[in-house]
């Protein structure tokens, strides 16, 4: 829908006076608040709003034009008003209803209607009889987003809630929870679920694997927890809310999920965001489009150039860049040439001075991430620090900078504001990924927001982009299937164990007996096996027979290894860990589990020496500012290529080399050099922070926690006082490699975002939590933006 004139709107209006087409009235008030005269057409958005009960869309007028409304003849409902959002249209409050009068909801509406922010409002309004609440959501990055969110209501409103991201069991008094999957099963292993009255799951769709239906395994592919945690929470006698972006076509084997648990479905497909999308994919296109020939622009042309061409034209309007990797983002960031909105910003200044001083390392080529920022370009991937994430957003939202380069990472679940989305790859990360058509969707759904943009424009720049976008716009209804309610030959004895008798063949009902068997000639029951719930309880029985086929000689020093890494005497834990990987890998040895699943570019726990990669990864993380872990990074680099090659001059030549390291075991190593094999610094920044985000805060704390579970549950089977009198904390365990080792005094500071760094700051100069809400400390050992964040942060502690 263009340009509208008022004949059109009235004919609209009477014609959804009969057929209730509220779309086509949404579509209309969009077009008719787009426009800088819409004042002259006051009269027909407020009979638009009115009697469609469109509320929402008040929140684009002034307060003195709101006011007018509420005065015309109109008006006459209040039924709008809210907290979390100014107004709400009659299909967000309708869900508000469906979540007072069901015990389990799952809903599923567009991208921008506000599925979070209604149920945030829900949990407003009924502060007062809700205590315990939790969030389980797919990414850190909308982990974060919700903290912050409810961390700022909870200080306006006064609402007393302890809130966190730690797998806690709830405290006295009042809290609120946000957890990964990974964090949320030991909430569940505990039992404490049922201590809950609401629990949240959003973007559940992530319970199935956007590009395999069936995963090879349980470690590097999550959509089976994700799936676990579906069913444990739908399970609960709490009250339990399922959030999902475009799932409407109800399959078979989402129908049973939902049956089983008696599970309200609730769908709302209106868009109230209208989206317009623009074809350029050639310089036809382009001048069709912007009334004009853009020199350069071709359909031959590369994507950086394109997006550069293309984003000259929407300056200083703000803009998104979707990208399909962390390399491409970088090469797109640092073509294009635009400007800082406000160079005199404070905030802005103290940051990039932060990041030059904290990451940029001397004598090496600069970093993409922060020459991007000093342009008025932020760049936002998976493995940046979550604080970095964070502030970049914030720049963007205040409009210090006018675009940002985002993969996947952004696209699931980080709520902003753009009114132009630039879409230049049906990938996400290797050229095999292709997008499915729930990521295509997420992706198109950030151009736009409502109550903030009332038209989302998607630039496509080639056909294939455009056709896929435009198809799915139209059809807009994803089929959400859920594996646990579908047979399959093909299933992962992780698998197995979580799914009812019907779905099984007699093969798979075969191995359950069998382990049933196993279990009672160890002496376990399945009741006992309720912990370490990432893995399979067929894992939990291979390890508990390893542990009961030693001598109490290696069980005691088992205890003393598994006590080093909670110690935190320096060089005790990295020979502990050292120690507890290769049992682990002698615990599966002689099974046909591979227990180290990783590809052929992943670092695995090993080299072919059978040295330990991963402790000498966690050596360089605890070394000491980021800026010094990536040229430890380097350096260590640097040494493990020379291992590998020794012997042999390969210069540029890649081939050899790839099949050479791939006979090591180290073909991961390419990945840091350019095809000159100089040293690509963008590549070390971003693989050192993945290192640390996948192995040293994931896969470290994942085997760790699986070991340690198994060792106390034979420990007390066994009666083995020695080791008994020991309390091997799971979540103390999880915080060492997560949360940096930091102590609970300071567990808050990093709940609230600020940096590891700078806590550590806070703890060496003995700085306790009362002097900083004081503010009665010495500012002298932090820069700029730290003062400036921590000051910000002090009153949420």
């Amino acid at each position: 829908m263009g340009t509208i004139n008022r004949n059109d709107v009235i004919n609209i209006l009477n014609d959804y006076a009969f057929s209730d087409d509220i779309h086509t009235v949404a579509e209309c008030l969009n077009t008719l608040l787009e426009s800088k005269e819409y004042v002259s057409n006051l009269d027909l958005i407020f009979m638009a709003i009115a009697s469609s009960q469109l509320y929402g869309f008040l929140s684009y007028l002034t307060e003195e034009e709101q006011q007018l409304f509420f005065e015309c003849d109109y008006y006459r409902s209040n039924s709008y008003r809210g907290i979390e959002v100014p107004f709400y249209n009659r299909g967000q409050l309708s869900f508000l209803h469906e979540v007072d009068q069901n015990k389990k909801v799952f809903f599923s509406a567009p991208t921008s209607f506000g599925k979070t922010s209604i149920v945030t409002e829900y949990i407003l309004n009924n502060a007062s009889n809700i205590d315990n609440i939790m969030f389980v959501v797919p990414t850190n990055s909308l982990l974060e987003e919700l903290f912050q969110k409810f961390q700022n209501y909870n200080y306006e409103l006064k609402l007393d809630y302890n809130i966190t991201t730690q797998p806690i069991c709830p405290k006295a008094g009042r809290n609120i929870l946000f957890l990964t999957p990974e964090r949320f099963m030991i909430v569940a292993e505990s039992r404490f679920i049922d201590r809950f009255d609401l629990i949240v799951m959003d973007e559940t769709y992530k319970i199935v694997d956007a590009h395999n239906n069936s995963v090879s395994d349980f470690i590097n592919h999550r959509s089976l927890r994700f799936r676990k945690v579906a069913d444990l929470i739908a399970a609960s006698e709490t009250k339990v809310i399922f959030l999902s972006p475009f799932t409407y076509a109800l399959t078979t084997s989402m129908s049973n999920f939902l049956s089983k648990y008696k599970i309200c479905k609730v769908d709302r497909k209106l868009e109230y965001v209208r989206r317009e999308i623009i074809k350029l994919d050639s310089s036809d296109d382009v001048k069709k489009y912007f009334g004009k020939r853009i020199a350069g622009y071709q359909r031959t042309s590369n994507m950086a150039t394109k997006v550069k061409l293309i984003l000259s034209q929407l300056y200083p309007q703000s803009s998104i860049v979707y990208v399909p990797n962390y390399s491409k983002a970088y090469d797109v960031a640092l073509a294009l040439d635009n400007e800082v909105t406000y160079q005199g910003d404070v905030r802005y200044n103290a940051f990039l001075n932060h990041l030059k001083e904290n990451f940029l390392v001397d004598n090496q080529e600069t970093w993409a991430v922060f020459e991007g920022l000093k342009k008025g370009i932020g760049i936002y991937i998976a493995p940046l620090p979550r604080y970095i994430k964070k502030e970049i957003i914030r720049l963007f939202e205040n409009k210090i900078i006018s675009t940002l380069v985002v993969t996947s990472a952004f696209t699931e679940g980080v709520n902003t504001c753009a009114s132009n989305l630039i879409f230049t790859s049906l990938v996400n990360g290797p050229p095999s990924n292709k997008l499915s058509d729930i990521d295509v969707l997420n992706v198109s759904g950030r151009a736009g927001r409502f109550a903030k943009s009332t038209v989302g424009r998607i630039f496509c720049i080639n056909d294939d982009i455009f056709n896929r976008v435009s198809k799915l716009q139209n059809q807009n209804d994803i089929r959400l299937e859920n594996y646990n309610y579908i047979k399959s030959d093909a299933l992962l004895d992780y698998e197995i164990e979580m799914m009812d008798d019907e779905y099984l063949n007699d093969e798979q009902k075969e191995l359950l007996q069998l382990q049933q068997k196993e279990l009672l000639r160890l002496g376990l029951t399945r009741s006992e096996l309720n912990i370490s719930l990432n893995v399979s309880n067929n894992w939990k029985i291979i390890l508990y027979r390893y542990f009961s086929e030693l001598d109490t000689k290696k069980i005691i020093e088992i205890s003393e290894k598994i006590l080093a890494v909670y110690d935190k005497e320096d060089g005790q834990r990295v020979p502990a860990l050292d120690y507890i990987f290769h049992d682990l890998n002698r615990a599966f040895k002689g099974t046909n589990i591979d227990v180290f699943p990783h590809e052929p570019y992943e670092i695995g726990p090993f080299d072919r020496a059978g040295n330990f990669t991963w402790g000498r990864m966690y050596q360089i993380y605890v070394s000491g500012t980021p800026k010094k872990i990536v040229a430890n990074n380097i350096a260590f680099i640097r040494r493990k290529y020379v291992e590998a090659t020794a012997g042999h001059d390969f210069k540029t030549k890649c081939a050899p080399l790839d099949a050479l390291l791939a006979e090591s075991n180290e073909k991961w190593i390419l990945k840091y050099f350019k095809q000159d094999l100089s040293l690509n610094m963008n590549t070390f920044y971003t693989e050192t922070f993945k290192i640390i985000s996948n192995i040293i805060q994931y896969k470290i704390p994942f085997y760790l926690t699986f070991y340690v579970s198994i060792f106390k549950l034979f420990a007390q089977k066994h009666k083995l006082s020695v080791i008994n009198n020991l309390n091997f904390d799971i979540t103390k365990l999880i915080n060492i490699f997560e949360d940096g080792d930091t102590s609970e005094e300071y567990e808050r500071l990093l709940d609230c975002g600020l940096p590891i760094t700078t806590i550590n700051k806070i703890s060496d100069n003995a700085i306790g939590i009362d002097a900083l809400k004081s503010r009665n400390y010495d500012l002298t050992p932090f820069d700029d933006y730290e003062k400036i964040i921590i000051d910000e942060m002090i009153d949420f502690i």
